[in-house]
């Protein structure tokens, strides 16, 4: 994300230095690209975060101390524009540990599709793990700038002791 950043403000400098030296109409207009660039990329990564949906989906809600289980996100996207770049931050912990891990995700998601990933979890303890999906950030399709989705998507699972 940095990187792109780094070369779009390259990009902005050669324009203008263009500009400057030579102070067409072509060398105008490419400026007034390049600085437009960022706003319609933007637009487009707003519109397209509002129609994001993401969801839990667990076959198994009861699991084994130390056993992992399969929890599956879906994510929906219903517009016709692509999703180049999606990072989701997940957190999970167990209610009488109360240590929170986090993980990230970085998935593209198709224009009218639904994409889904899979993650392991485990607990070291028993009791109930609360999993939750905080946000959802979207990036631009050249990761200039995002959208942040706040999404408070939970799930539970509880661990049994070992016998």
């Amino acid at each position: 994300m940095i990187k792109s950043r780094i070369l779009y403000t390259c990009l902005l400098l050669g324009t203008l230095g263009l500009y400057v030296l030579i102070g067409d109409y072509i060398s105008f207009v490419a400026l007034l690209f390049v600085l437009i660039l960022p706003i319609l990329l933007y637009g487009i990564t707003a519109i397209t975060s509002t129609k994001l949906n993401a969801e839990f989906f667990c076959e198994e809600n009861v699991v084994q101390k130390g056993d992992v289980c399969p929890m599956e996100i879906r994510l929906s996207n219903k517009s016709i524009l692509h999703i180049a770049t999606a990072k989701i931050v997940i957190g999970y912990k167990n209610e009488f540990s109360n240590k929170e891990i986090k993980e990230t995700i970085i998935v593209p998601i198709s224009a009218n599709q639904e994409s889904s990933v899979t993650i392991g979890v485990s607990s070291e303890y028993s009791g109930i793990t609360i999993l939750k999906i905080k946000k959802v950030k979207v990036y631009d399709y050249l990761a200039l700038t995002s959208c942040s989705k706040k999404v408070n998507i939970q799930s539970s699972i509880v661990v049994l002791p070992n016998l």
